[in-house]
């Protein structure tokens, strides 16, 4: 199976969870948003999570965000997973 993560909730990235939730093969490990005290319709197994050290490995991140924002989301992946030996 294959695990990922997506980061960013908007149009999308709503896309994306929709498409990868009928595929038995993929399994949406958790998907990182700014306000994770909105309320999601999700599969309750998905974590949502928005603070950057709360990101768990995963096979697979895909970064939805718009485009002037990239480099510091993955400058923060990077980062986070560096501090963690990963």
């Amino acid at each position: 199976m294959i695990k990922i993560t997506i980061i960013g909730y908007g149009n999308l990235a709503q896309h994306l969870i929709a498409a990868f939730q009928q595929d038995p093969t993929v399994k949406i490990e958790q998907i990182f948003v700014r306000d994770s005290s909105k309320t999601f319709d999700l599969d309750p197994s998905i974590q949502i999570v928005s603070d950057w050290n709360a990101l768990i490995p995963a096979d697979i991140f895909i970064i939805a965000v718009y485009s002037f924002k990239l480099r510091a989301k993955v400058q923060k992946i990077i980062t986070t997973f560096a501090a963690q030996n990963i």
